[in-house]
């Protein structure tokens, strides 16, 4: 208790909450209203210094296993990590955060895509890539599938991952990222009177945990729509590669596959799996084209 208690004094202290307000309401009341609650707060416990990061040390291959019988269902990823602290909010930097959105989004459409195909063993896909808590730089491809078929997932994931590393994207799904985020842009704006108050409040919120400066949505637009129409392939390719630099591969598997054996390890199982996957070839996605609707 009493060092859950010293943590809480020491970094829950008034001069680092925010209090967003957001709605129809007096200005000026609401201002009093918060000086009379808020001002005789004060902290609780001594100030702390920000403990230094550390380092990742990561380096080739690591399989990791948990197993956990009530489980629902297994989860399979192929994670990698690096220390990065949050850049400072700029242009480019909204620009290299779009190219990775609209990359991952096109990867997104992919794993979509295969959930058509009944032979698919995962039931559930999705890749990322981002800063996690202003520290660390975080890339992954992950999925859900039955516990008999983390094996085929894995290799799936790994191929889905190697073939937008090696090929890139085609030019369709560029022309229909581009559209669709566009069209994402302009609803954003046309919708903007109807936005409830709690949503705004926790835009607020999360521009200022990530340290970025808030945006209207018109503001968004104008900023990002230029960067959306000039976007090429190339580009997009480039912060897939980008966001996968790191030499070294985090590979797990959690959930309700049981991989005890007596004679091989869950993890050399796992590591089997992956780099057996790695062996098979994989080629460009063939190109398709572009729908021109009449109307």
């Amino acid at each position: 208790r009493e060092m859950l208690k010293n943590f809480y004094d020491a970094w829950y202290r008034p001069d680092r909450m925010m209090l967003i307000m957001a709605g129809d309401f007096d200005v000026a009341e609401a201002d009093q209203l918060i000086r009379e609650r808020f001002s005789d707060i004060t902290a609780r416990g001594p100030e702390r210094i920000y403990p230094d990061p550390g380092f990742i040390a990561h380096g080739g291959a690591k399989a990791f296993h948990h197993f956990e019988n009530e489980a629902g269902s297994t989860r399979v990823s192929i994670e990698v990590v690096s220390k990065q602290i949050q850049p400072t909010d700029s242009v480019d930097y909204r620009r290299t955060q779009l190219y990775s959105r609209m990359a991952n989004h096109i990867i997104n459409q992919r794993l979509s895509e295969m959930l058509e195909d009944p032979e698919t063993p995962f039931t559930h896909a999705s890749i990322y890539s981002g800063i996690y808590l202003n520290y660390v730089k975080t890339a992954e491809i992950n999925a859900k599938c039955p516990p008999e078929q983390w094996d085929q997932t894995l290799s799936v994931m790994e191929q889905v991952l190697r073939r937008a590393l090696a090929h890139g994207i085609t030019n369709y799904e560029m022309e229909l990222a581009r559209r669709e985020f566009i069209a994402e842009l302009e609803k954003a704006v046309k919708t903007a009177p109807t936005r409830e108050s709690r949503h705004l409040a926790r835009s607020i919120i999360g521009s200022l945990n990530n340290m970025e400066v808030f945006q209207s949505p018109r503001q968004r637009m104008d900023l990002l729509m230029p960067m959306v129409k000039n976007a090429g392939k190339e580009d997009l390719h480039r912060a897939l590669l980008r966001d996968w630099s790191p030499g070294h591969r985090l590979i797990i598997v959690t959930g309700n596959a049981d991989l005890t054996r007596d004679d091989v390890s869950p993890e050399d199982q796992i590591l089997t799996t992956y780099f057996s996957s790695r062996e098979l070839p994989v080629t460009p996605l063939p190109e398709k084209e572009t729908l021109v609707f009449p109307y």
